[in-house]
């Protein structure tokens, strides 16, 4: 049996990585510690901060290692390397692969086109996103494609060809023929950019003026498909955040835990409107949700301006590590108050709502009851 008290004495103060190992000597939970000496001390003698998650995983611990890293921002790479290599028991883990879409713009292109991808490349291209459960991207494609005149089509735009039926019902300029200029095309192109940077006045203006006069033709099937996208439009732009600029983009994550299970949602904001939402129940240790966010943004490059959160340690080593992954700068904040504040505190709703909610019926019931009793006899030290 591993003396924790004389081997804690030997650990030093320096910044590093601290993996808990169990009796078969795998590693079960890993952390990173600004102090590795006072982190580990303080799982195994402040008895007062353990959550219940906290102390079952200490039943199992027989062991524990360390790295020393050169910095806190090394610390936080090294512990992200770590859990994706161990995937241990008892850390959160990014078990949701699915890649939301975005749209990409490509400007370099002659005749450029939108499309919908679902992984980011640094490639020079323009990319809008991510689009979550709230907002469906097809509207938002077909929203396009009805505003503005830009192609659908995945020509060869080499050799002039004849146009396709969207040149006759004006979706269209139809560059395939040749007869519109690149410049004329791309400055199309940059009203779509405008649109999803925030500018919906070009948008509502250029439906209304075809509803009107579809409308004034007697043509009312068309004329009623306009106003539909006028009313999908409105559904749009009542997502905007009135205190944000229309050009802002953000992340906001929220952490709810009862200590036994817990749950992350995220909020996006692109363009200044709330476009998207998730939850994430985890079973895990972590309050400290920086080796979760450095896994996401792994996996989906970093597109917006903030991260906004509160619950992390270590804000300036996230920052630095978010910002190694993107080519333009990304701030980690914290805010105290304003509309910032205001989604944190919609973000803690859905994540404490999603967390009270988890599982069936059956299953809270006991987590309040029979949970409850087995944390408080943790907490307690009672044998059970």
């Amino acid at each position: 049996m591993v003396d924790f008290k004389a081997k804690i004495k030997d650990v030093p103060d320096n910044p590093g990585v601290y993996m808990m190992l169990d009796e078969q000597g795998e590693i079960i939970y890993v952390g990173k510690a600004k102090n590795l000496k006072n982190r580990l001390r303080s799982y195994f003698f402040n008895l007062s901060n353990r959550t219940a998650k906290v102390m079952a995983m200490l039943e199992h611990v027989a062991d524990f290692r360390y790295i020393i890293c050169a910095s806190e921002v090394d610390a936080l790479l090294t512990e992200n390397n770590l859990i994706k290599k161990h995937t241990p028991r008892y850390n959160i883990l990014l078990k949701d692969d699915k890649a939301y879409p975005f749209l990409r713009i490509d400007m370099r292109e002659p005749y450029p086109t939108i499309e919908l991808v679902r992984k980011l490349k640094n490639d020079g291209a323009k990319y809008f996103g991510p689009y979550m459960q709230s907002v469906n991207i097809r509207d938002i494609f077909d929203l396009i494609h009805t505003a503005f005149p830009i192609r659908e089509c995945k020509r060869d735009m080499s050799k002039p060809s004849r146009p396709c039926l969207n040149m006759h019902l004006g979706r269209c300029l139809a560059p395939c023929t040749h007869k519109v200029s690149e410049q004329e095309y791309k400055a199309e192109m940059q009203k779509v950019i405008d649109f999803l940077r925030g500018n919906d006045k070009e948008v509502e203006r250029t439906l209304t003026e075809k509803m009107m006069k579809f409308a004034k033709e007697e043509n009312f099937e068309v004329a009623l498909n306009y106003r539909n996208k006028l009313a999908l439009l409105d559904k749009l732009v009542r997502k905007q955040v009135s205190a944000l600029p229309k050009d802002f983009n953000l992340d906001i994550f929220a952490f709810e835990t009862n200590g036994i299970i817990s749950a992350i949602n995220m909020l996006v904001v692109r363009a200044g409107k709330l476009v998207g939402g998730k939850n994430v129940i985890v079973d895990s240790c972590d309050e400290d949700i920086a080796s979760y966010l450095l896994q996401y943004y792994q996996n989906n490059a970093p597109l917006c301006d903030e991260i906004v959160t509160d619950n992390v340690e270590d804000q300036e080593s996230l920052e630095k590590a978010v910002n190694s992954l993107c080519s333009h700068t990304v701030r980690v904040v914290e805010p105290k108050q304003g509309a910032r504040k205001q989604l944190l505190e919609l973000a803690h709703s859905n994540a404490y709502d999603a967390m009270t909610k988890h599982g069936t019926q059956e299953e809270r019931r006991v987590l309040r009851t029979q949970g409850a009793v087995k944390q408080l006899g943790e907490l307690l030290n009672l044998k059970t």
